[in-house]
C-alpha cells in the first residue's frame, strides 16, 4: 500500500474521530450546563413536590404515633378532599381503622381519611373496598380485600411561605419570629363522625430538614444522573483523543521518510494527504537540487584535477621562468580554478598547444571526405556530448571509432561499384 494510500486512510480515521470528540464534546457541554446553571437544573429537576413530602412524612408519624397497629395508605394525588358524611356506626362495630393519605400539588393540602373496618359488612351499605396491591406505607400491611366505610377527615393546607422555605435553593433564617411562625402554620380542617368520640386529634412533629430532603429527592437524583452521565462523556472525550495516537504517529513516521516533522497541531488541522504530497513534492525537489549540486562540484572537481595535471606538464616544459613561477604559486595556494584556466591558456599560448576542442575539431575534419555533411554533424554534436561527460579521450575514441566505420563503408561501396563494372580492384 502506497504512502498516499494509507495516508488516506489515516485522513478519514482521524476524521471520525475528531467527529465523535466533537458530538460528546457537544454533549457534555449541554450537561454541564444543565448540571451548573441553576434555572435549566431546576427544570430538569422537575416541579418541586412539596404537598407530596408532607403527606410522604405524615403518614410515617401516623404509623409512629398509631404504634404501627393500623395501616396507613399513602394513594397519591387526588383533588377531593370534601367534607364527609359520617358513617352511622358504634364503637362495638368496629373491628379495626385504616388512615388513607392523599395530597394535592395544586391546592398545598394534604387529606387525612380515616376508615373503619366493621365485624360486619353486611349490615352496612356504602362500603369501599382496599385491595392488598394499595401503597403501605406504615403499620400493618393488607393482605387481602378488605370492604371499610367512611369515617371522618383531616385537611392540612400549607401556606405558600412555608412551602417556599422547603425548596432546597432557599437558606431559612432560623429562629423564625412569632409573625414569621404565625405565617408558617398550617390550616387545619376537620370532620369528625358524632358517634364516636375522636381520638385522633393527637400531636405529630414533622421534621423540617427530612421535608426539605424529600423535596429535594427528584433535584439529587437528576444531578446524579447529570454527574454520571458528565463523568461518562468525559472519559469518552479521554479514549477517543487517546484513539487518535495510534494515527498520529503513524502520519509522523510517514512524514519522517521525507524529512518532515509532523506536529499535533498540525495533524489535528491539516489534511494529511496533501501534507503527504507537499512533503514528496519539497522533499524530490531538494534532492534533485542536492543531486544537481553534487554534480556541479564534481565536475569542478575534476576539471580541477585535470587542470593541475596539465599546469603541472606544462611547468616542466615551459621556457619562461615567469609564468612557471606564477602556475607553482597557484598549485600550492587553495584551488582558484579560473586562474587555473587562465594560466593554462597562457601556458598553451607560450608552448603552441592545441586545446582538447581543438584537437578535437581537426579530427572530425578528418570526417568530412567520409561522409555526408548531416552524418558529420550529428557525429560533431555527439562528440561535443562525450567531451562534456567523459572528456577528450572518450571523444576522441569516438571519432576514431565513426573514421574506421565510415571508411568501412566507403571501401564497401568501391567494392560493390566495380563488381558491376566487371573489373577487379586494383591493388594499392
Amino acid at each position: 500500500m502506497s504512502d498516499i494510500t494509507q495516508t488516506g486512510c489515516l485522513q478519514r480515521e482521524k476524521k471520525r474521530t475528531i467527529a465523535a470528540i466533537i458530538s460528546i464534546g457537544i454533549l457534555l457541554m449541554l450537561a454541564c450546563i444543565f448540571r451548573f446553571v441553576p434555572l435549566l437544573n431546576d427544570l430538569l429537576a422537575g416541579r418541586p413536590q412539596y404537598a407530596k413530602a408532607m403527606t410522604t412524612l405524615m403518614s410515617y408519624e401516623f404509623g409512629r404515633v398509631a404504634q404501627n397497629r393500623f395501616p396507613v395508605l399513602l394513594l397519591g394525588k387526588n383533588e377531593d378532599c370534601n367534607v364527609i358524611r359520617p358513617a352511622q356506626i358504634t364503637e362495638d362495630q368496629i373491628a379495626g381503622i385504616l388512615y388513607v393519605l392523599t395530597y394535592s400539588e395544586r391546592q398545598r393540602f394534604s387529606c387525612v381519611t380515616s376508615y373503619v373496618v366493621p365485624i360486619d359488612p353486611s349490615k352496612f351499605t356504602n362500603l369501599q373496598t382496599f385491595q392488598p396491591k394499595a401503597q403501605w406505607m406504615s403499620g400493618p400491611q393488607i393482605t387481602q380485600p378488605l370492604k371499610v366505610l367512611l369515617f371522618d377527615r383531616n385537611l392540612h393546607v400549607y401556606p405558600p411561605a412555608y412551602l417556599k422555605f422547603l425548596h432546597w435553593r432557599v437558606k431559612p433564617r432560623l429562629p423564625l419570629s412569632k409573625e414569621e411562625g404565625a405565617n408558617f402554620a398550617a390550616r387545619q380542617y376537620y370532620s369528625p363522625n358524632p358517634n364516636i368520640p375522636s381520638n385522633g386529634h393527637v400531636s405529630m412533629d414533622i421534621d423540617f430538614d427530612k421535608a426539605r430532603a424529600l423535596v429535594r429527592e427528584p433535584h439529587d437524583k437528576a444531578n446524579a444522573w447529570l454527574a454520571g452521565t458528565i463523568s461518562g462523556l468525559a472519559f469518552g472525550e479521554f479514549c477517543l483523543a487517546l484513539l487518535l495516537i495510534r494515527p498520529y504517529k503513524k502520519a509522523s513516521k510517514h512524514l519522517s521518510l521525507y524529512k518532515d516533522r509532523l506536529t499535533f497541531l498540525d495533524f489535528l488541522t491539516r489534511d494529511m494527504s496533501q501534507r503527504l504530497s507537499v512533503s514528496q513534492t519539497r522533499y524530490y525537489q531538494q534532492e534533485r537540487e542536492r543531486k544537481e549540486q553534487e554534480c556541479k562540484v564534481n565536475a569542478e572537481l575534476n576539471e580541477r584535477y585535470d587542470l593541475e595535471e596539465r599546469l603541472r606538464f606544462a611547468m616542466s616544459n615551459l621556457q619562461h621562468p615567469q609564468l612557471s613561477q606564477k602556475i607553482e604559486k597557484c598549485l600550492s595556494q587553495p584551488p582558484d580554478l579560473e586562474l587555473m584556466k587562465q594560466l593554462w591558456a597562457e601556458a598553451q599560448k607560450m608552448a603552441g598547444f592545441k586545446s582538447p576542442e581543438q584537437k578535437l575539431e581537426l579530427l572530425l575534419e578528418s570526417l568530412e571526405p567520409l561522409c555526408t555533411e548531416e552524418e558529420l554533424n550529428n557525429c560533431r554534436l555527439e562528440a561535443a556530448r562525450i567531451m562534456a561527460n567523459s572528456g577528450f579521450r572518450g571523444a576522441r575514441n569516438y571519432v576514431i571509432s565513426m573514421h574506421d566505420d565510415f571508411k568501412a563503408r566507403l571501401r564497401e561501396i568501391e567494392a560493390s561499384e566495380e563488381r558491376q563494372t566487371g573489373k577487379r580492384p586494383e591493388n594499392n
